[in-house]
């Protein structure tokens, strides 16, 4: 079952519908002013200046997805499921898959109580976790216990919205 199809329990409407390959992923203007200000936060010497495009889609690129990781989670926390996982699909539309996207994912899905929905993308985030190369920045030893602590912490929630 893919994450994005209609689901089987029809009184629980999806979070998201169906993404369709090709469609330009459109930010709003919160996700906007989300990827403006963590720019200015992590670059303030770069304000003002005008760069050529790929140095400017560099710095998107390690930005972006952190931007809209933490709106995705604090959409989540003011009790907006539907608005933080759409922020978080955009993120990994635009910036890839990386475990802790779709960790964060689980954990909407979750708290939403689509239990499928959020086994999937945790799935998808074990799997993602393996293919990602361990860099001098983030060696095993350290990365490795937080990333198990994160996981757990996403299975729990999972099974206390289980239907007992």
């Amino acid at each position: 079952m893919g994450f994005f199809h209609k689901r089987q329990f029809p009184d629980m409407p999806p979070l998201i519908e169906e993404v369709k390959a090709g469609e330009p992923i459109v930010l709003d203007k919160q996700e906007k002013g989300a990827i403006d200000r963590q720019i200015k936060m992590r670059f303030p010497e770069l304000k003002g200046k005008v760069f050529p495009k790929n140095v400017a889609d560099m710095v998107l690129n390690v930005v972006g997805q952190e931007a809209l990781r933490r709106l995705a989670r604090l959409k989540l926390a003011s009790g907006d499921s539907k608005g933080a996982a759409s922020t978080c699909v955009k993120s990994l539309g635009l910036f890839g898959g990386k475990d802790s996207d779709w960790i964060l994912l689980a954990e909407i899905f979750a708290e939403h109580g689509d239990i499928i929905r959020a086994r999937n993308a945790l799935e998808t985030a074990k799997r993602f976790h393996k293919k990602e190369p361990k860099t001098p920045l983030e060696p095993l030893p350290t990365h490795e216990p937080a990333w198990k602590s994160e996981v757990q912490r996403v299975q729990d929630i999972i099974r206390s919205k289980q239907p007992k």
